[in-house]
C-alpha cells in the first residue's frame, strides 16, 4: 500500500475512468467510448460498489482510490491462498519441500506481487484463473464431477472479468477429451452441459459487445489505437531469440527503446516476469542480474521436471498442466501477432504459466542428485529472497 496506484501500472487512469462511469451510470459503457472500456465489466462493477461505499462514508477521491487498491491487495492475498491450495493438490503432505517451493513462487514472483497495488482487472481475473486451475486439478485427481462443473462456472466468471478466461475454457475442453474418464456418451453429455453452463453464465458478454455500433474495439482489445512508436517487427528471429548474455547486459525493459531489445518476444516476456515493462535505478541492477541468472537456472530445472512428468503421463497431472501451458502461450502468441506492439509481450498476459512451470521446478529439483539438489535448493532460496529484496527496495520508488 506504499506504492501509488499509478506507479508501475498500466493505463490506471483509464481503468479509473471505467469505474467512475459505472459508479455514475450503473451500466456497461460502449467499448469504443473509452481506452479500457472494451474490458469485461465485472471488476469495474465491484470497484464501483467499493467507490459507492467510500462515497457514502464521505471519503475523498484519493481515499476512494486507496479503497480500491485495498481491494487489489485482498484479491492478491486470495490468489496466494488459491496457489497454496494448488500446491496441496499437486503434492502429498509428505512433500513439504515441493509445496514450499510452489507456494513461495506464488508469494514472491514480482509479476504477481505487482498486481496487489494496481487498479486493473488483472488481479481479480488471476484469482479466478488460479481457482479454475485448482478445481480442474482436483477433478483430474479425484474424478469429482462437482469439481468439474465448479471449474467451468469459475472459468465463466473469469471470462466476465477478463476475456482471457476463454483460453482456460478451451484448455478445459481438451482436458476433458483427453481424460479418458468417461465413455463417449457421457463425454458428449458433460461437454454439452459444460458449454451450456459457460454460455448461460458468460454468453451475454459477447452478445452485448457484438450488438454495439462499433464492435471493432472489443474484437481488437483497443490495439488498433496503440501508439505506433511501440510497434515491433514480426519475424521468426524476433519470436524465438533468447540470448542470456544480452538479457544480463540489459536486465530491464523499455517499450519505446530498441536498445533494450524490446523486439525480441521471449526476452521481453522473461524480463517482464520480474520487472514488468519498466526500468529501474542503477542500484537495482546487481540484484536484478542475479534474479535473471538464477531464474534461467531454475528454468533448466523446470525443463527436467517437464520431461520427467511427460514420461509418466498416465500417472501424473501432466496433461492438464501441459494443455494450460499450451493454450496460454498460444493465446499470448496470437495476441502478439495480431497486435505487434512491445507492451503486448508482457508476462502479465501469461501469469497463469506460474502454475505448471513451478510444478515442474519442484519435481525437477527432486530428481537431481543429492549434492546437486542441495545447490539447487540454495539457488531457489536465494532467488526467492532476491525477489523479496527487490520488491522491498522499490516500495518507495516512484
Amino acid at each position: 500500500m506504499t506504492t501509488p496506484y499509478a506507479t508501475r501500472s498500466y493505463d490506471s487512469e483509464a481503468h479509473i475512468d471505467y469505474i467512475k462511469f459505472v459508479f455514475e451510470n450503473w451500466t456497461i459503457p460502449p467499448a469504443a467510448s473509452g481506452w479500457e472500456f472494451h474490458q469485461a465489466p465485472v471488476y469495474y462493477f465491484i470497484s464501483a460498489l467499493q467507490m459507492n461505499v467510500g462515497h457514502m462514508l464521505g471519503f475523498s477521491k484519493s481515499l476512494n482510490i486507496s479503497l480500491i487498491q485495498i481491494g487489489s491487495l485482498l484479491v492478491s492475498i486470495a490468489t496466494l491462498g488459491a496457489g497454496i491450495w494448488i500446491a496441496s493438490l499437486l503434492f502429498a503432505k509428505s512433500k513439504k519441500t515441493e509445496r514450499l517451493i510452489f507456494s513461495s513462487m506464488v508469494a514472491c514472483l514480482p509479476a504477481l506481487v505487482f498486481l496487489s497495488s494496481r487498479i486493473t482487472n488483472n488481479g481479480l481475473y488471476h484469482f479466478f484463473a488460479f481457482l479454475s486451475v485448482a478445481l480442474l486439478i482436483k477433478w483430474w485427481k479425484t474424478n469429482s464431477i462437482m469439481s468439474w462443473y465448479f471449474a467451468i462456472a469459475t472459468i465463466a466468471i473469469s471470462f466476465t472479468v477478463r476475456v482471457s478466461g476463454l483460453t482456460i475454457f478451451a484448455a478445459a475442453g481438451i482436458i476433458l477429451i483427453c481424460s479418458n474418464k468417461y465413455k463417449l456418451s457421457k463425454l458428449l453429455l458433460h461437454g454439452i452441459l459444460s458449454i451450456f453452463l459457460f454460455v448461460s453464465l458468460a454468453g451475454w458478454l459477447p452478445v452485448l459487445r457484438y450488438m454495439e455500433e462499433d464492435p471493432l474495439n472489443s474484437v481488437t482489445f483497443s490495439s488498433q489505437s496503440m501508439n505506433g512508436d511501440m510497434r515491433v517487427p514480426t519475424n521468426i528471429e524476433n519470436l524465438i531469440t533468447f540470448n542470456p548474455i544480452e538479457i544480463v547486459q540489459k536486465p530491464f525493459n523499455d517499450t519505446w527503446n530498441d536498445e533494450y531489445r524490446r523486439k525480441y518476444f521471449p526476452e521481453f516476456m522473461y524480463k517482464s516476469a520480474f520487472f514488468g515493462e519498466f526500468s529501474y535505478p542503477d542500484y537495482i541492477k546487481p540484484i536484478a542480474i542475479f534474479m535473471l541468472i538464477s531464474g534461467m537456472f531454475i528454468l533448466i530445472i523446470s525443463f527436467i521436471g517437464f520431461i520427467s512428468n511427460a514420461l509418466k503421463i498416465k500417472d501424473s497431472v501432466f496433461i492438464p498442466l501441459f494443455l494450460v501451458t499450451f493454450f496460454v502461450l498460444l493465446a499470448h502468441l496470437c495476441y502478439r501477432l495480431m497486435a505487434p506492439f512491445s507492451a503486448n509481450q508482457d508476462f502479465r498476459f501469461s501469469i497463469l504459466l506460474i502454475i505448471p512451470i513451478t510444478y515442474w521446478i519442484a519435481i525437477g529439483s527432486e530428481l537431481l542428485p543429492k549434492n546437486i539438489r542441495k545447490i539447487s535448493n540454495t539457488i531457489l532460496l536465494t532467488f526467492y529472497m532476491s525477489c523479496v529484496v527487490f520488491l522491498l527496495s522499490i516500495c518507495f520508488t516512484i
